[in-house]
Order: C-alpha cells, then structure tokens, then sequence
C-alpha cells in the first residue's frame, strides 16, 4: 500500500491512520488507527480498497435498526468511510481475536515444568503441544472464552439473526489470561434468516458444505446451522490446529490430484469424512489421537453430530445454545493439577497426566427429589480463592454467566465457604447433621462430606449440594 492508502476518512471528515492489520477475512480487513479503542473495517478486492458506494453505506447503517439484544457485546458501526466501502467501529485496545489469543504461541513463551520438559525427553512434539496449551492459560481459558462466544451467538440466533461470518478472526477475547471481555466484530452481514439465505457468505476453510458446493448453493445460504457448523470448525481448529476433514483420505487426494486446490474444494463440499467419524475411520488423522483426551465426551457428542449426521442434514447440527450448555458444564468439572499444569475432567484420585495426588473439591447440586442439577470441581490451593459459579443453584442461565454463588478459600485443614450476593438464602450442615441458618460456613470435618442447602424463595424451589474434600494417597 501507499501512503495515501493508510489513511482514509469518516463521513463527518474525522481522518484515520491506519497503523496495524488486526484480522482479515473474504470481505476485507480490520486496523487499528491512531486513536485509541476505535478500529476501521474497509472492504478490499484484491487487496485494493473498494470505493464507497450508497449501497453498501446503508448497509452498514442499517445493522443500527437490527433486533439486536440490548448489551450484547457486538461491536456495531460509528461511522461510515466516506472515500472507500467500510466503517468506524469500537474495539478496546486491549483485545485480541481468537486466532492470536489461541494460536501456537513462540518457543521462547511457552509453559516449561518438570513434568513438560520429561515429556519433551520422550516427544518433542508432543511436549510442545502441551507446552503452548498451557501457555495460552489452558482448557479453562479455551473454553471459557468459547462459552461466551456460544452465548453471543445463541442470543443472537434467539432475536432471529444469523451472523453468517463466525471465524476465529471475528471475534475477540481480552490479552490478560485474567480476564475474559468476549466481543463479535465485523457484524456487516448480520440480518435476519430471512435475507441471510439469500447470501453466500463464509471464511475458507470453515463454512457449510450447503455453502461450499456451487450445486447446492441455489437452495439455501447463510442459516442458523451455518452458523453452528463454523462455530464448531472454529473451536475444532482453534484447539487442534488443524482442520476437521484434512485426514488420511485428504492426504491421498492431495497425492493423486497433484492440487492442494482442488482437495480443499472436494474437503469443504464434503467429500471426506471427518476425522473422528465414529463409523468411518477412511479419513482418520493418526496424530490426533492425543486430542482426545482434551475435551470431555459431551462436547465430542456435539462435534460428532455437527461433522457427520448434520453434515449434510443441518437441521440435526446442535444449536448454539446447546453449545454454551455443554461448554458451561464442561468448564465448572475441569481440574487442573498444580504439577504438570495439565487439565481434566471430574476430579479423580490422581491426575491422569502426572499421576500427581492434590486436594480437590468436589460439589454436586441435586433438587430434593434426587434428580442432579449440576456439578462443580475445582483444585485447592492455600495461595487462590475458588468462585463457584451461581449456576451450581441455578442450573445454566445465559443472564448469569459470570454470576458466583460462593466464595472458597482452602487453608490446608479446613474449608472457608461464603454466600455471595442475594439470589438465595442458605443453611449448612457438616458431620454433626445439625442444619444452621448462615451465609458463611467453615468445616471442621474435611474428610466427611458436608452439605449446603440453598432456597430461592422468589423462584420457589429448593436445592441440596452436597459437597467433599478428594484426596488421593502416593
């Protein structure tokens, strides 16, 4: 680019440095500009600007009078370019995509211990992977990060809108592994299903087949199950690096074809299976075996529906708000051993990693009827304070996603536990059987379980938890 194609200006004359690419998708790119939190999205063709036109000015302001829910973090344009086809958007400094957050991350900053550098002695490329997994914080933080992403686009998929563009370019997490702002950008295709199915919209690598296969294009575009089958192929590749359909068969294809091009075509129309096809292993990745082992089988279930029945039926594709369920239940049972740094599902005696033996604490939710509501596991150390999520009473709620019910503080011989907010009242009962009306609690008796009971006089129901000290023996 020259120069003069680094700066452009808004429709009320305000001039824009662009100063850095942030991502890039089929329809253009995003840049940060001199001034703070405000980024600029200009179209581009053949890496050229394309020229503004009424049109598409309309377009990005109309998104203004879209059913968007109030509050639903979805950065919306300011203003438009007045030269060239794009808008002023708001995006805070400190963000990052996906892409970036979850990419491989640079030898020098990856995650050393004991445990990673004995499994580096034995696979160095086994190591690494795990390595920069820890480094980019963890499963917690993965699927943290995607819970909200699920929860954005469910909330949109419920006001009747369709996003069209989901990929891992698109949507932004905060830098600091502390926190975790999650926003969608580039809304310019948002609309309602009903003109979204008009429209043939996608990042490569990541759309529908109904969208990939010009013989299939004439009767359908851009839906809600497109939406969750990028979703799905953004979380896949974002963990794995690597993409849902590229497995033994692909690679053939590649050899016979003698065209990287033509496989990626016959791979996103659906020509392959996927490679953890549960009942055709032709196009299993070897090398990915490992991943498994990551992500518990509720969230397979839902990749496994996504790639292979809903393949080419995507009306059997699980919804997105299926997808924030599983991932909020899978986040709240994920431990993490303070040795290897490595994380699971459910706490067990030991870590399967390391074989490492740490206290835990485990707490289950059930209605008096016995019937379960939910379950939280958390490692304990004496240097952090646990925030048990409020869905642990309240079952997955949207609205409550990063609400906390408790307050957990592990001294090494006793459990300190505080009732946070005012949702619900509580008594607890520890080894005597004696039920006391308090918001704090603290055990005496850590190697017996314990009991909360908690009543939510406004919804009218109750809930028992039941909770427990795991430890394992060397």
């Amino acid at each position: 680019m020259g120069d003069d194609q680094n700066v452009c200006h808004d429709e009320f004359g305000h001039k824009y440095h662009l100063i850095k690419k942030i991502a890039e998708g089929g329809q253009g790119a995003v840049y940060r500009t001199q001034h703070k939190d405000l980024v600029v999205k200009r179209e581009l063709k053949n890496g050229l600007p394309v020229p503004a036109s009424e049109d598409m000015c309309q377009l990005f302001l109309s998104l203004r009078l879209l059913p968007i829910p109030q509050g639903l973090n979805i950065t919306l344009p300011l203003a438009v370019l007045k030269e060239d086809s794009g808008y002023v958007m708001q995006l805070m400094d400190e963000m990052q995509s996906f892409r970036a957050a979850f990419s491989a991350v640079p030898e020098n900053d990856a995650a050393e211990n004991e445990w990673i550098t004995q499994v580096k002695s034995q696979n160095t490329d086994l190591g690494a992977i795990c390595s920069n997994l820890i480094a980019r914080g963890g499963m917690r933080r993965f699927l943290r990060a995607h819970l909200h992403a699920a929860v954005l686009m469910a909330h949109l998929h419920a006001a009747g809108l369709v996003y069209c563009d989901f990929s891992a370019n698109n949507v932004f997490i905060s830098r600091d592994v502390n926190f975790c702002h999650v926003w969608l950008i580039d809304a310019d295709n948002l609309d309602i299903q009903e003109e979204t199915r008009k429209r043939i919209i996608y990042t490569p690598g990541i759309g529908a087949p109904e969208l990939c296969d010009p013989e299939v294009r004439v009767r359908t575009g851009c839906t809600f199950s497109s939406d969750c089958h990028a979703f799905a192929a953004v979380f896949f590749q974002q963990l794995t690096h690597h993409h849902p359909f590229e497995g033994k068969l692909f690679e053939e294809q590649i050899e016979e074809l003698g065209a990287l091009e033509e496989a990626e075509f016959c791979r996103d129309r659906g020509d392959y299976p996927w490679v953890f096809d549960t009942e055709d292993d032709s196009n299993v990745w070897e090398e990915g075996a490992f991943y498994r082992a990551l992500l518990p089988d509720g969230i397979w279930e839902i990749l496994d529906k996504t790639f292979e029945s809903g393949l080419f039926k995507p009306s059997l594709r699980p919804s997105m708000a299926e997808w924030s369920y599983e991932l909020a239940r899978s986040l709240d049972v994920l431990v993490c051993c303070p040795h290897c740094q490595m994380e699971y599902y459910e706490a067990q005696l030991k870590c399967p990693w390391c074989d490492h033996v740490h206290p835990q604490l485990v707490l289950s939710a059930r209605f008096p009827s016995g019937e379960a509501l939910w379950s939280f596991a958390h490692e304990l150390d004496e240097r952090e304070t646990i925030d048990v999520p409020l869905r642990l009473v309240h079952g997955f709620r949207a609205s409550e996603l990063e609400e906390t019910a408790f307050r957990v503080r592990w001294t090494g011989h006793t459990l300190e536990i505080r009732k946070i907010g005012e949702h619900f009242a509580t008594e607890f009962s520890g080894s005597d059987g004696i039920r006391k009306e308090a918001a704090n609690f603290v055990t005496d008796a850590i190697t017996e379980s314990f009991f909360i009971f908690c009543r939510d006089t406004e919804n009218n129901f109750s809930i028992i938890i039941e909770g427990r000290i795991l430890y394992g023996t060397e």
